[in-house]
C-alpha cells in the first residue's frame, strides 16, 4: 500500500451500534422532551393543551407570554419528539436488554431490515386450508413481514415434483409481471446516528453530569465538576466533599465551574437533539427547561442506586453503562 494510502473507518455494525444506542437510551431516560412525550401520549390532551405544555416546558416563567399561535407553531416544532416516542416507546419503565430486543434491533439492524424471502408452507398433493397451514400464513403476516417492515412482496404458489429450472423460470417470470426489481438492496437502519466517528468518554461525562444535576441540585458546580472529574488537571486538585470555598482554591473552583457549566449546556443539548432522533449531536438548538426535581423522580425509578437515600456519591461511573468500542 502507498505510503499516501489511507484506509476509512468501518461503520459500526448494528452489534457494534449498540453499547451507543444503550447511551442514546440513557439520554432519552432523563431528557424533559421526551418526559413531556410521553405525558402527551399517556393522557392524550387536546391540541390546545398539549401546546400549552409545551410552551412551559420551552419558555419557562421569565418571559413574556406566547400567543396561541405561537404556542401550535412550538409544537409543530416538537412534532419530531413525539414521533420519536412513537417508534422508541416508555423507556423508563423497561431495561435496555428487553427494549433492544423488542424494538432497539428493528430499529438499528441493517440486516435485521433487509427484506428476505420465507418459505410459508408446503402443500401436499390434495392438500386443503388446513388450521397449520393457516398458522404458518398467520406466522409470516404477523412476524416474519412485520420484522422485515412491510416489505412489497408476492405470494406465489410453486409447484412442486417439477425441475427446479423450469420453477425458477416461472418465478422469474412472474416477478416480471410485477415488475419488481431484484436483487432487493439491504435497507439502511431507520434511525442511523448522527456521527461516523463515535466518542463514547464524552458521551458517558455529559450523562454522568445530568445524573449528579438531577441528583444534587443545590451542590455547587465546582463540587459537581470534581466528582465528575471533568477535568483531569483541576478535577484532582479538589476534594469535593472535605475543601471548602477558600481564597487559596478560588482558581481551581472557578476553573472546575466554567468547565462544568460548558459540559452540562452541551450534555442538553445532546439530550434534547437525541428527543428529536439526532444523536450524537450537540448542534444548537432551543432548550427546554431542565428540572432537577423531575428529572431526579424519573432517574431513580430505572437508578434506585442513585436515591438521595443512599450513602453514595453521584460519579458518572454509576449505573449500566457498558464499555464501548474504541472510537475509530
Amino acid at each position: 500500500m502507498p505510503p499516501s494510502a489511507t484506509l476509512k473507518p468501518k461503520k459500526p455494525t448494528s452489534s457494534g451500534l449498540q453499547p451507543y444506542v444503550m447511551l442514546m437510551f440513557e439520554y432519552l431516560r432523563i431528557s424533559p422532551s421526551y418526559a413531556l412525550a410521553a405525558r402527551i401520549s399517556h393522557e392524550k390532551p387536546s391540541k390546545a393543551e398539549q401546546a400549552e405544555w409545551v410552551s412551559q416546558l420551552y419558555q419557562g416563567t421569565n418571559k413574556k407570554p406566547l400567543s396561541a399561535e405561537d404556542k401550535l407553531a412550538l409544537l409543530d416544532k416538537f412534532q419530531p419528539v413525539l414521533q420519536m416516542f412513537e417508534e422508541y416507546g416508555d423507556l423508563i419503565s423497561v431495561n435496555f436488554a428487553t427494549w433492544w430486543a423488542q424494538t432497539g434491533q428493528y430499529l438499528y439492524d441493517q440486516d435485521g431490515s433487509r427484506p428476505k424471502t420465507y418459505s410459508i408452507a408446503q402443500l401436499e398433493k390434495g392438500g386443503t386450508l388446513t388450521p397449520q397451514v393457516m398458522a404458518q400464513i398467520s406466522q409470516y403476516f404477523e412476524v416474519m413481514r412485520v420484522r422485515d417492515d412491510h416489505p412489497a412482496a408476492v405470494i406465489m404458489a410453486i409447484p412442486l415434483g417439477i425441475p427446479k429450472k423450469k420453477q425458477l423460470e416461472m418465478v422469474s417470470k412472474s416477478l416480471d409481471q410485477h415488475k419488481i426489481g431484484l436483487p432487493i438492496k439491504a435497507a439502511k437502519s431507520r434511525r442511523p446516528l448522527a456521527a461516523e466517528r463515535l466518542r463514547n468518554q464524552p458521551l458517558i461525562h455529559g450523562l454522568g453530569l445530568l445524573w449528579a444535576r438531577a441528583r444534587e441540585p443545590k451542590l455547587p458546580l465546582w463540587k459537581v465538576g470534581a466528582i465528575c472529574k471533568v477535568s483531569p488537571t483541576y478535577s484532582a486538585k479538589i476534594d469535593p466533599l472535605k475543601d471548602k470555598a477558600l481564597e487559596k482554591n478560588i482558581e481551581t473552583r472557578e476553573t472546575l465551574t466554567t468547565l462544568t457549566y460548558r459540559m452540562i449546556k452541551r450534555a442538553q443539548l445532546i439530550t434534547e437533539n437525541a428527543a428529536h432522533g439526532l444523536f450524537p449531536s450537540h448542534s444548537s438548538r432551543p432548550l427546554p427547561r431542565f428540572d432537577a426535581e423531575e428529572a431526579y423522580q424519573r432517574m431513580i425509578k430505572y437508578k434506585p442506586e442513585m436515591s438521595r437515600d443512599k450513602k453514595s456519591k453521584p460519579q458518572h461511573q454509576q449505573g449500566t453503562i457498558p464499555k464501548t468500542p474504541q472510537a475509530q
